[in-house]
């Protein structure tokens, strides 16, 4: 699988956007104009300087997730290392909740150097949270990625599409 070049391409620091990564105030809103500004851009990266950075679900219906991509591409998203947290905010949560949603027609995205925390003891959901949630998307990669202290699965699969962890392809099988 190809995987995005970061030589030429545009980088987006989550912090130029606003978000502090100090593990108090909320990024949500921050993380997503960067995100929202490389997907402007056709594809960058979005990077993650050392911090915690606290993410939320908004409140409303239908909403699963924090960071939903849909028909997007060329994302890399970027971390240095376990310092590099995505944390999910204190508070209580209705249904599923995943961190990133990337959903069908989502092509060539790469999570590198990052650290998921989904904050069980310190947060009441009713269903499962997942970081990374891949629904019929395709060419996504993980690598270097940490996934802790979560109620559901660091990377859960729904449907088809090609995805590697760590260079190894991972199979989703419908029952």
């Amino acid at each position: 699988m190809a995987q995005p070049s970061t030589a030429s391409v545009e980088w987006f620091n989550v912090k130029n956007f606003g978000a502090t990564g100090d593990g108090n105030g909320d990024d949500t809103k921050s993380i997503q104009a960067a995100i929202d500004a490389a997907i402007a851009n056709k594809g960058g990266v979005v990077y993650f300087p050392p911090g915690t950075y606290l993410v939320a679900k908004r409140d409303a219906p239908g909403v699963l997730s924090t960071f939903s991509l849909s028909k997007v591409s060329n994302l890399v998203f970027l971390g240095d290392g376990p310092a590099s947290t995505i944390k999910i905010k204190d508070g209580t949560y209705r249904g599923d909740f995943m961190i990133f949603r990337l959903l069908a027609g989502t092509t060539r995205i790469s999570f590198l150097g990052l650290r998921f925390d989904g904050n069980k003891n310190n947060i009441s959901a009713d269903e499962h949270t997942h970081a990374i949630e891949i629904f019929d998307a395709d060419e996504i990669h993980a690598e270097r990625c940490w996934f802790e202290d979560s109620f559901g699965d660091g990377i859960q699969i729904v449907g088809k599409g090609a995805v590697q962890v760590g260079g190894e392809p991972l199979v989703s099988y419908e029952m």
